[in-house]
């Protein structure tokens, strides 16, 4: 017979549901921290990519899209993979060295296998490889 987990402050068993149907005001604050840290990543990954386009092509001579389109490739698999890894953990809330060594480390995955997919996939879209590396 398993009983379920009883939460002494809350007196409720851990998993369940409160009476509100809300989370509690620490759990919200999790996931808002959470939150923040997922939009920061996704526009220091645009904005990167961006001031690398800039400093190499020097201004807006092939569009702004056009200088975020690796960007745009590879933040899905930057954000998966740093979801996978415990980048946005409760550790990483308290540990910022272990939240920029997750999220380097999630970067530089991401980048492989994003070189990986342009190569083997035999993308016809001309983006900057340069760029690429500069970000």
């Amino acid at each position: 017979m398993n009983l379920p987990l009883i939460d002494q402050t809350r007196d409720r068993a851990v998993g369940e549901i409160p009476a509100t149907g809300f989370a509690s005001s620490f759990e919200r604050r999790r996931l808002r921290a959470y939150l923040g840290l997922i939009v920061v990543d996704v526009a220091a990954l645009l904005v990167g990519y961006f001031l690398a386009h800039l400093i190499y092509l020097g201004g807006f001579r092939m569009g702004l899209a056009r200088g975020t389109l690796p960007a745009q490739l590879m933040l899905p698999v930057y954000l998966t993979l740093a979801l996978y890894n415990g980048t946005y953990s409760l550790p990483s809330l308290s540990n910022w060295k272990s939240a920029s060594s997750r999220a380097i480390t999630a970067l530089l995955i991401a980048a492989t296998l994003f070189n990986f997919i342009v190569f083997f996939v035999r993308i016809e879209t001309d983006f900057s490889r340069t760029t690429f590396v500069i970000c």
